[in-house]
């Protein structure tokens, strides 16, 4: 048993009405930690986060190695109040211990194994006397208010009698302490206070009430962008209401503003005139990461504003009279796998160069847990063209990634396996017994292949994972189950009845449903739950309690309920409080409501729902058990709209003149407007319309609010459904070309369909291989159609390209690409002699030589193409950073004994050209079944294979340069790909050492090729600030070498500089990864020192920081030396011996400030001189043991 100190006591008094008055969990989910580094996940969670003292608590832990499964037989240490207990897992990777906590109090408990560790919370309190609901009040001084309280008793939910002491603490002083005899349960009371500040309610102790009062209560609004570019000037609207008053609010207020900057805070205070219940003012944000903007009124809204760097302006200036910049990426969304280098095409109305960035998100074993993505900024130039071809590698690790340039957005998704699971035992009551917990845990879910997001159209490819193991975990114990037909499972698992006081949710156990991969999901235990609808009208409220419908549970359950109501802001209280106990279906509580915004709250923790003209509201995602409704009192709002193009405008209707807000999410993004009504209280809301298909419905959810001279409301939903008939959408284009690997000489399907919401204006089409424009065809056209169908010969082992362009009447682009080769196919019937050769030539491609281990006859078919046939293979080789050039697969009608195989495939000078890779990156590859194998890594060993041939031995392997062939003797045909390692060119440093302002600085620039060699040139490029500096031509880099390349630079004067450094800006190579060719860096600039001609200490004291710092870099540079020559360790202890004195007397110089600063200080002189001294001394022990 486990005694609670006094440091705990504290703690929990703010929790524990937090628990009795919301359904919602204080500690929701499981606890996680997971460990890259070990590959371990760590799972915690106890039986129920809220207990009685001295009840028993069962606290589960799970260690899983993804990949693998439960870690067994493993010792993970559980930390309770600096108490330390050691439990062992099981085969499962599953353990428990049971606890009990002897005096009540808030206690963490952590789990910790190696260096990953995990923890929770356990909130230990007895079952109270009775039951209420707590409040968040607002009020106004010298105004009246009367609040009222249910008391009901734990269990039973019957109404409580008896005395309740009852404390009224305000400003740090008790201003009313008496006991009050309740009876019915019903507790009023009336406040008024005559001065401002805070306060609390107590009932025995037990806070009830949690207050503020003001002078004035001012409801304010601000309405902003969610995001801003740096230099940007964005307006802010404030609206505001006197509550007290139900007036809209003038007078002044205070903004403040912070910017964050890493972990820099800078603040501004301005103040602003709000006039008849708004105002705004302008913003120019700073450089920083984001903007925080609050008023100090009231409790003082706040909004963030996120922060982005802006696109690179056009290289070629422009003026107002250009085409609107706008950027499309095709295609938008793409289902890829990990390591797939993928083709976009990204199109622009304006040439220029732009900033395009790709953010990859990892995997974490969840569908919903995808955030802190890696973010690259690459460059796009559109130079003499409209259109340019990115070529993006998904990471291995990907889970989601995004593409973006300008207003275009493409997403990336890969399929990762994901469980989905729901856990619920039943609950019944009787006014006997009270609360009953079952004595079984009914768990259901299934396990899927999914993407982060959903989409109808890859439903195919969300399968189910059949016969699959899931282990389904209780604090109890460990279940494991199959999946069956489409992945799902469930199961029935015994667990001990109890009890409840209450609803409360922090009472259920959590279950825990993980997958050998490490994918999991972690549910709540859920109860059947009453439900509770409530009509609230100007004449009065209506409340219907009825039983939970849900098949899963027992019908019926139904317990009195206390609901409580009031006008709100926020959550808060801002008036009068009305409390009704209902110990039936249904009650009535007549009156007259004014306008407005209402909170209800009820107890136990039923379902608060809504019944309304569509139908009712109490699924899943509406669960709660406090929430808001309406009476709106003269406000029209549409609930449909029709749109005909440009902006949508929606009329409304306010109770009188003022000003509205509304924010909403279309497609993809947020927006806000804000708008004004005439003295009649008709205005205009202008809505954007995302990309409706002609016809198409729109359902936009809208947080809608005024301020008027006959009424207010703050933060009301509004539901609008707009329907288009407009052609908002670019034409769809449909392109197939079939077969996708044809024979040459014969043709292929070529099949164009394109439609368009509204009419098309042209399609045009091309195919083109390496070097030409083969076949090129435009028709006009007037309908929304048009379908065009043909037959194409394929004219040679080539590469094909069917370039599609759509525009239509309204001017907008579709563009479509389709990829398809070329093959021959020759059969041949051998007589096999062993110990002879036999050659075969196919297509004066491919020549294989063939040498047998015994006499037989075979038929060989024998297929060369330009591109694997086989599309998984053709992704998988992708994502090893290799390009197809060839495909040769060999067919025999029986197992062939090979004593060995020759096969020389060649290639064009050209397509290397066209790569811009050396000859030295042509490799063969052999494709054993799940996997490509570099055999130029390979030769002399053997390789695991799974053909019939078993494994495959490469003898030998070399390439031709001068008759533009490469070759491998191997032990068997199968299927081979003659293909080149594609560069990978990385921008890995960037350096710049003692910038000073209006000094040449030499900037250091190192680039690697993770990838194939290159032969032709390339370009690196540096900017300042994005201000071109210099771009300098590369001849050349071979695979995994490291160039380093300088630059002189400069600056113009002191301060903080961003350098970028750009590979291969032109596109000029082809790279299997084209979106990590930029590095940026901050670099600091000195301002230049001011000598004076007759000041010898300022001369020495610069004479002195020029050599220190020669002489640092030149110990840097003897001292790699050093050790890659192997100089012994006693002289490279020396060495470093001094240099940390030089260093020691460099710091006591800059303790008078930065050095360049202070050159007239006569007191750095010495320390300054010391450290050059110190520093030479270094340098000349290591020139001298260098020789």
């Amino acid at each position: 048993m486990i005694p609670m100190g006094g440091r705990q006591r504290a703690i929990v008094l703010g929790l524990i009405l937090l628990l009795l008055g919301s359904g919602i969990p204080t500690v929701m989910g499981v606890s996680y930690a997971y460990s890259e580094a070990s590959n371990v996940q760590l799972f915690l969670w106890p039986s129920g986060r809220l207990v009685a003292p001295n009840q028993t608590v069962t606290i589960a832990v799970v260690l899983w190695k993804p990949g693998e499964g439960g870690v067994a037989n493993a010792t993970v240490t559980i930390e309770v109040e600096d108490r330390l207990y050691n439990v062992t897992t099981n085969g499962d990777g599953f353990a428990s211990l049971n606890l009990t906590f002897t005096e009540e109090g808030g206690y963490e408990v952590r789990a910790l194994y190696g260096e990953v560790s995990t923890g929770t919370w356990i909130d230990v309190k007895a079952v109270p006397e009775y039951l209420f609901i707590e409040k968040d009040l607002e009020l106004q001084v010298n105004r009246a208010y009367t609040v009222e309280w249910n008391l009901v008793t734990p269990y039973l939910f019957t109404p409580y009698s008896g005395t309740v002491n009852v404390t009224v603490l305000f400003n740090d002083r008790a201003v009313e302490s008496r006991p009050i005899n309740v009876t019915g349960g019903k507790l009023r009371l009336s406040l008024q206070f005559n001065e401002t500040g805070t306060g609390s309610i107590l009932f025995d102790g037990r806070t009830a009430s949690y207050f503020e009062v003001r002078s004035r209560v001012i409801l304010a609004k601000l309405m902003a962008p969610d995001r801003a570019y740096v230099g940007q000037n964005v307006t802010v609207h404030i609206l505001a209401l006197d509550a007290g008053r139900n007036t809209p609010y003038s007078g002044n207020v205070t903004v403040k503003t912070i910017s964050f900057n890493g972990t820099e805070e800078t603040v501004d205070r301005f103040t602003i005139e709000i006039e008849n219940g708004y105002g705004n003012f302008t913003v120019t944000v700073p450089e920083c990461d984001h903007l925080t903007v609050s008023v100090e009124l009231g409790r003082g809204p706040s909004h963030t504003i996120w922060v982005e760097r802006p696109a690179q302006a056009p290289t070629n200036g422009g003026n107002g009279n250009e085409t609107p910049l706008i950027f499309t990426i095709t295609p938008d969304r793409v289902l890829a796998e990990p390591g797939q280098s993928i083709s976009f095409v990204v199109n622009t109305t304006r040439e220029g160069t732009y900033n395009m960035t790709v953010t990859w998100y990892g995997w974490r074993f969840t569908s919903w847990d995808v955030w802190d993505g890696e973010t690259n900024t690459t460059l796009v130039t559109f130079n003499g063209t409209k259109s340019v071809l990115k070529r993006i590698k998904v990471p291995e690790w990907a889970y989601y990634g995004e593409i973006r340039i300008g207003n275009a957005v493409a997403r990336v998704y890969t399929l990762r396996p994901s469980v989905w699971a729901d856990a619920w035992v039943n609950l019944t009551y009787s006014p006997e017994i009270g609360l009953e917990t079952g004595d079984v845990i009914m768990v259901s879910g299934d396990l899927k292949n999914k993407t982060k997001d959903w989409f109808f159209e890859w439903e195919e490819f969300y399968r189910g994972l059949v016969n699959e193991t899931v282990h389904i975990f209780t604090p109890w114990g460990v279940k494991a189950v199959k999946t069956g037909e489409d992945g799902r499972f469930s199961a029935s698992i015994p667990v001990p009845s109890e009890r409840l006081p209450d609803m409360v949710w922090d009472r259920h156990p959590e279950v825990l449903v993980i997958h050998r991969s490490g994918a999991y999901a972690d549910r709540t235990v859920d109860t059947p739950r009453g439900r509770v609808f409530v009509n609230i009208t100007s004449d009065g409220v209506r409340i219907n309690v009825e039983p939970d419908s849900d098949w899963r549970y027992y019908p019926n359950l139904t317990t009195p309920t206390v609901v409580e109501f009031g006008q709100s802001f926020d959550w808060y209280y801002i008036g009068n409080v009305t409390s009704v106990y209902v110990n039936s279906t249904n009650a009535t509580i007549p009156g007259n409501i004014s306008a407005g915004v209402y909170m209800f709250k009820i107890l136990p923790n039923h379902w608060l729902c809504l019944k309304e003209p569509h139908g009712t509201s109490c699924g899943a995602g509406s669960h709660s058990t406090e929430r808001v409704y309406y009476v709106t009192g003269g406000l029209e709002l549409p609930d449909s709209a029709t749109y005909s193009g440009g902006e949508l405008e929606v009329p409304i209707k306010l109770p009188g003149r003022g000003v509205f807000y509304y924010s909403y999410d279309s497609n993809g993004q947020r927006h806000y407007g804000v708008g004004f009504t005439d003295e009649n209280g008709s205005g205009v809301a202008r809505i954007e319309v995302g990309n409706l298909p002609l016809g198409g419905p729109e359902w936009l959810i809208i947080k809608f609010g005024f301020v008027s001279d006959r009424g207010s409301l703050f933060d009301i939903n509004w539901n609008l459904i707009v329907r288009n008939e407009a052609d908002v959408l670019p034409p769809a284009i449909t392109a197939d070309v079939t077969p996708e690997v044809q024979e040459v000489g014969k043709n292929v399907t070529v099949y164009i369909d394109v439609r368009d919401d509204g009419k098309l204006r042209q399609v045009n089409f091309t195919i083109t291989n390496v070097t030409d424009i083969i076949r090129a065809e435009s028709f006009n056209v007037s309908t929304s159609g048009f379908v065009h169908r043909f037959n194409f010969t394929v004219r040679g082992l080539e590469d094909y390209i069917l370039n599609v362009t759509a525009v239509d009447e309204a001017g907008h682009v579709s563009t479509r690409l389709v990829n398809f080769y070329g093959k021959a196919v020759e059969t041949r019937e051998l007589n096999l002699t062993a110990n002879e050769t036999h050659e075969l030539n196919v297509a004066n491609q491919t020549r294989i030589v063939v040498a047998p281990a015994q006499n037989e006859s075979v038929a060989m078919n024998i297929t060369v193409a330009s591109a694997v046939e086989n599309e998984s293979a053709r992704v998988k080789m992708t994502a090893k950073g290799y390009e197809d050039l060839k495909y040769v697969k060999v067919e025999t009608n029986g197992t062939v004994e090979y004593s060995w195989v020759i096969l020389n495939l060649t290639y064009s000078d050209e397509m290397l050209r066209r790569l811009g890779i050396s000859e030295n990156a042509v490799t063969l590859l052999y494709w054993n079944g799940s996997e490509w194998i570099d055999l130029s890594k390979h030769v002399g060993e053997t390789i695991p294979d799974n053909s019939p041939y078993g494994n495959i031995t490469v003898f030998g392997f070399g390439r031709d340069p001068v008759h533009n062939y490469a070759w491998a003797n191997v032990s068997h045909l199968s299927e081979y790909s003659l293909g080149v390692m594609l560069p990978d060119l990385r921008v890995v440093g960037i350096s710049a050492e003692n910038a000073v302002a209006g000094k040449e600085t030499e900037v250091s620039v190192t680039l690697v090729n993770n990838g194939g060699a290159v032969d032709g040139e390339f370009t690196v490029s540096l900017y300042a600030n994005d201000t071109l500096v210099k771009t300098e031509r590369v001849s050349g880099i071979g695979a995994g070498e490291e160039k380093t390349v300088k630059f002189t630079w400069t600056p113009d004067k002191s301060g903080t500089y961003i350098l970028r450094a750009t590979a291969d800006g032109d596109d000029a190579i082809v790279e299997s990864n084209e979106t990590n060719n930029e590095l940026s860096a901050e670099v600091r600039v000195t301002p230049a020192p001011k000598v004076s001609k007759g000041t010898a200490v300022t001369r020495m004291n610069y004479i002195g920081y020029m050599y220190y710092h020669m002489l640092s870099k030149r110990f840097e540079e003897l001292y790699n030396e050093s050790l890659r020559k192997g100089v012994d360790n006693e002289t490279l202890t020396a060495a470093l011996e001094h240099r940390k004195l030089a260093e020691e007397y460099y710091e006591k110089a800059e303790e008078f400030g930065p050095v360049l600063q202070n050159l007239n200080n006569p007191q750095i002189l010495a320390p300054l001189r010391r450290a050059y001294l110190e520093m030479l001394k270094a340098v000349r022990i290591l020139e001298e043991a260098l020789g």
